[in-house]
């Protein structure tokens, strides 16, 4: 047969990018003749974060039933200012999903935002008062996926790549727990950082850090 090229495309998820193909070229695009390669594949590396205060603390992704709150995310400001994230976008691993906060949306110094799918759903859940926004048009795998946060420029802010079993907090005995980070200047992309939460159905919008130097242990307040 005449050689007859094809091109391929190496596309990135939400929180990569392109990084190498595994003949070592690092073309994202190229062309290739499929009689001369029998198996390519292409890697991918976290793309990198820019600066900021403004983390992914707590992921609820396995609410107990209908009578729970639905899926939320957690958004924390671990610093002594106001943050503006004014038409900013979340994001899971389906990157036709997103949410686009509206205009004057803030997070006070030390403080947590919750974002949520369904806010009925949130409010019959948690009676006290919450920093909380939606709805979410989507919501999070049971089989763990990835979230991204990415500022009005589309700069990508965060990324958690959240699993369900072990190294991450093994959900299989256990419903109605969101997963906390322990600490909100700790690496949130690492599963080693995350722990159930001790509250059922976490504390969405309203904690504190206090960590123990000693234990690594986080208590919510």
């Amino acid at each position: 047969f005449p050689y007859v090229p094809v091109k391929i495309r190496a596309i990135p998820e939400p929180g990569f990018r392109f990084a190498h193909w595994s003949d070592g070229n690092e073309s994202q695009e190229r062309e290739i003749d499929v009689q001369n390669i029998s198996a390519l594949s292409a890697f991918f590396e976290p793309a990198s974060l820019e600066s900021t205060s403004i983390v992914i603390s707590e992921i609820n992704y396995n609410s107990a039933s209908e009578s729970g709150s639905d899926d939320w995310v957690e958004l924390y400001n671990h610093s002594d200012d106001w943050a503006d994230i004014s038409l900013w976008t979340f994001k899971d691993s389906d990157n036709s999903n997103g949410f686009t906060f509206p205009y004057n949306t803030l997070i006070e110094p030390n403080g947590a935002l919750a974002l949520c799918k369904d806010m009925d759903r949130f409010l019959m859940r948690y009676s006290e008062d919450r920093d909380v926004i939606g709805n979410m048009n989507f919501g999070f795998s049971s089989r763990g996926e990835s979230l991204s946060l990415y500022d009005n420029r589309s700069n990508l802010i965060d990324w958690v790549p959240y699993g369900v079993s072990a190294p991450w907090p093994d959900s299989a005995n256990t419903k109605d727990r969101s997963i906390v980070l322990i600490d909100p200047a700790a690496d949130n992309s690492l599963a080693e950082n995350w722990i159930f939460s001790e509250f059922a159905e976490g504390s969405p919008g309203e904690h504190n850090y206090t960590v123990s130097v000693a234990t690594g242990v986080m208590n919510q307040e």
